[in-house]
């Protein structure tokens, strides 16, 4: 009798084990495609020098008025400035998208890393969220950041197309975030010193970057920014209390000399010399950040007992604003 061959069975096909989620490749993809563009187009290590200007200027107000200072205003204040601070980067690339995308194509939005559609509402998410902030702290700041928020429009829109305008437009910008943090404490005539600095400094910076995309050689007004933080220093010193100048007039003094000679170190490095985009970038990039040291020298006057806090912030806020820098673009 015949019988059928068993039949054989095929031979099972080797499946990988399924592993489980790539940690690691997901982060990669967020920090390349959502978190550094942004940080490019935020102007990231900037952002290091925003919020000093909110702390130097409520601490200079409260000495001067002998006001105490508010931890909400503070911590709040803080978030407004850098906020507004972003709306004005990310606003300056919309506008300046068609000039971009011949000059610099690797720009976040020439390069389509992010779209007009996605920046447009993220200025508008930091600007509502900056004035709503504002306004839960009182009048003042509300108002101020207002008027802040009205130059940086008018600046992006119309005030940049020429140099002088847009110059002072950004100068003002910032002499604003100054006066932004004293509001939430007091104006006092004291406070306008140190934010006309700010100005004048921030003033020759936007100047001096007009000409970052071309090859020159910068004059004497690099030296302009050193200038400014001293005149504005010793302007301010007869408006703050003996008693205060006696407790940490010295740590004050130490950190403006900081400030002036970081300025110094960067013009000496291109006075008179040819210098291509690449060192005028970088020459941008050391001048925005001698601000920290600036506004150390105010936040210093909060008293003694915080001076070890105060000066590993800034140093660890201008080390981390240096390297980032050399990764980032400041402008």
């Amino acid at each position: 009798m015949l019988t059928r061959p068993r039949p054989t069975s095929r031979p099972r096909r080797y499946s990988p084990p399924s592993k489980g989620f790539d940690w690691r490749a997901a982060w990669a993809r967020f920090f390349y495609k959502v978190l550094l563009p942004w940080s490019r187009l935020v102007r990231l290590p900037n952002l290091f020098t925003v919020p000093g200007d909110i702390l130097g200027g409520m601490v200079l107000a409260a000495v001067i008025t002998d006001t105490p200072i508010n931890g909400w205003s503070l911590f709040s204040m803080s978030i407004v400035s850098l906020l507004l601070y972003s709306f004005g980067t990310i606003m300056n690339d919309i506008c300046d998208f068609p000039e971009d995308s011949r000059r610099r194509p690797e720009r976040p939005l020439p390069s389509r890393q992010i779209t007009i559609v996605q920046a447009t509402r993220g200025a508008l998410f930091c600007l509502v969220t900056a004035i709503v902030l504002a306004g839960f702290n009182g009048r003042r700041p509300f108002l101020v950041a207002i008027l802040l928020a009205g130059l940086i429009i008018a600046y992006n829109l119309r005030m940049k197309k020429y140099l002088f305008s847009g110059s002072t437009a950004m100068g003002l910008c910032r002499g604003l975030n100054f006066l932004l943090g004293a509001s939430a404490v007091a104006v006092p005539f004291g406070i306008f010193p140190p934010a006309l600095a700010l100005s004048v400094h921030i003033f020759t910076v936007t100047w001096l970057a007009d000409g970052e995309n071309r090859t020159q050689i910068p004059n004497k007004n690099v030296f302009i920014p050193a200038i400014a933080f001293l005149v504005g220093w010793l302007v301010t010193l007869p408006f703050i209390p003996l008693a205060v100048l006696r407790s940490s007039g010295l740590v004050n003094l130490g950190f403006l000399l900081l400030a002036v000679i970081t300025n110094l170190y960067a013009a000496f490095a291109v006075f008179n010399r040819t210098t291509p985009p690449s060192k005028m970038r970088i020459l941008i990039g050391r001048l925005i950040r001698s601000l920290i040291f600036w506004q150390a020298a105010w936040i210093t006057l909060a008293g003694v007992g915080h001076v070890l806090e105060i000066g590993a912030l800034a140093i660890g806020c201008w080390v981390l604003a240096t390297v980032i820098g050399n990764k980032i673009s400041s402008s």
